[in-house]
């Protein structure tokens, strides 16, 4: 991390994907640290991004910064939907004097390449290793203990009261499967059946009305466990 937030900063847009609480902390210690003290730092955090919510960030970077010092960005995303996306973009692709953007995001949150191409990327590489770890477990375990992971998750969506987060996170576990059921397929472990199955859930899930945990416990009940 302090690698990658040396100064000066050479681009106008980082991407840093993780545990975003935690590269947050760690970010705004780093320039808090750096003895210049020529750098305001703006923080948002928002859970789901929405339309609304991006719509009215771009309208406050509109406005002139408080004093001459340069202007830093830390936005922090649980989730983003596709309307949201397209307004920060805008917003990226237009920074103001002296504005760097800085968003955190958590590692379920889907971007498109569009998106992706703006941005000097930092990954946290372990916590994006955990979801990788959590397919295997998933393919591996029985069909009862599948249920009871996905109860697990549901249970977090709950306390934070957002579907489009726990559909996100389900997002990142079906990708990580995907990638290792097809190496598993390679060798006979997977048959093309449950690679399609796989697939047709990953299709469903993308779609804004989808039953999240009907869908996953539908994926728990048909695609066989492997060693």
């Amino acid at each position: 991390m302090e690698k990658f937030l040396q100064t000066p900063f050479t681009h106008h847009a980082y991407l840093l994907i993780g545990e975003r609480e935690k590269l947050l902390s760690q970010a705004r210690e780093l320039i808090q640290n750096n003895g210049e003290n020529n750098f305001a730092v703006e923080e948002y955090n928002f859970d789901m991004l929405t339309i609304d919510e991006a719509r009215e960030l771009r309208a406050s970077l509109s406005l002139m910064p408080n004093d001459t010092r340069e202007r830093l960005i830390f936005a922090s995303f649980g989730g983003v939907n596709y309307e949201a996306v397209q307004t920060i973009l805008k917003m990226v692709e237009e920074p103001g004097d002296k504005t760097r953007f800085f968003f955190f995001a958590s590692p379920y949150v889907q971007f498109p390449d569009t998106f992706l191409s703006r941005f000097t990327i930092y990954k946290d590489i372990h916590r994006v290793e955990t979801y990788v770890a959590e397919a295997k477990s998933f393919l591996k375990a029985s069909s009862s203990e599948r249920i009871v992971i996905i109860e697990k998750m549901n249970a977090k969506k709950k306390k934070n009261k957002e579907e489009s987060v726990f559909r996100a996170e389900a997002l990142l576990l079906v990708d990580a499967l995907e990638q290792y059921m097809y190496e598993k397929m390679k060798n006979g472990s997977v048959s093309a059946d449950s690679m399609r199955k796989l697939l047709e859930t990953k299709s469903y899930l993308r779609d804004r009305g989808a039953m999240t945990k009907m869908l996953l416990e539908s994926l728990a009940l048909t695609i066989p466990s492997t060693d």
